[in-house]
């Protein structure tokens, strides 16, 4: 397959800007890509002119991407059947728990989110729309790969040392072997600060009409206020939301985790 040079220098140029949290110079793009600065200034003009990014002559010329990606994501979801039937779930179990709740879907070995209705609670600001969480250290990811075959999630984690990003978080692939075959028995993933200090969330898997995993969706709150009680709930009302959503996409199972044929 031949790659366009210049399609992907845009698309890198694009993702880019987009992973910076200020706007990013073209100095700053031109040595993070490797792209002459003459070649990345006429695709940030083309990209200019066309709405997608805005360009700050500001003696740097600074870059941030303009409001019609939103616009055009937003085109994206409306069509989308998952964010579409989604959205009337998340919204009830944020409104049963007062908590914020995520919906992600698997995207190369990672979690992307996709969609989330915030409650009253501090969870607002953990987690942008668009970004990406590791599998294994996430309720939403732990929840997803309990759904997969155990060769599969070897495949996706590299059946080696796993990253970490806390004190909590699994670092062995054996260990979350172990911790996956507890998700599939007790229907639903804990992330216990295993990704974020003073967060805990609970996870459960999202199905289609081929009975295959294609989403989790999760609820996020502060580690100090949950305890035995409130996990006993959040979880029931979690896997009644996750089979809920399943069933309107077609899913034809009665749980969450089965044995495949």
């Amino acid at each position: 397959m031949r790659i366009n040079k210049s399609a992907a220098r845009t698309i890198d140029i694009i993702d880019f800007v987009s992973s910076k949290s200020k706007p990013a110079t073209l100095t700053e793009i031109s040595r993070a890509l490797q792209i002459p600065k003459s070649s990345a200034l006429e695709i940030l003009n083309t990209l200019s002119s066309k709405h997608i990014i805005d360009i700050r002559d500001d003696g740097n010329k600074t870059v941030k991407l303009s409001w019609k990606l939103l616009e055009m994501t937003a085109t994206v979801l409306s069509r989308n059947d998952l964010h579409q039937e989604a959205q009337s779930h998340l919204e009830e179990l944020s409104q049963q728990t007062g908590e914020t709740v995520f919906l992600a879907v698997e995207d190369k070995g990672e979690m992307v989110y996709l969609n989330k209705v915030e409650g009253p609670s501090m969870i607002r600001a953990t987690a942008v729309l668009g970004s990406r969480l590791p599998m294994h250290s996430g309720a939403l990811g732990k929840a997803f790969l309990a759904a997969l075959s155990d060769s599969r999630i070897e495949e996706i984690t590299g059946g080696g040392e796993l990253q970490s990003y806390t004190r909590n978080t699994i670092t062995h692939h054996q260990d979350l072997l172990q911790e996956i075959e507890g998700i599939r028995k007790q229907g639903y993933a804990v992330d216990n600060q295993e990704y974020v200090l003073d967060i805990y969330c609970l996870g459960a898997p999202v199905y289609n009409q081929q009975n295959q995993p294609i989403a989790s969706i999760s609820i996020a709150t502060q580690a100090y206020k949950m305890d035995k009680e409130k996990k006993s709930l959040y979880a029931g009302l979690l896997v009644r939301a996750a089979l809920n959503l399943s069933k309107r996409l077609g899913f034809t199972g009665n749980n969450l985790y089965f044995e495949r044929s």
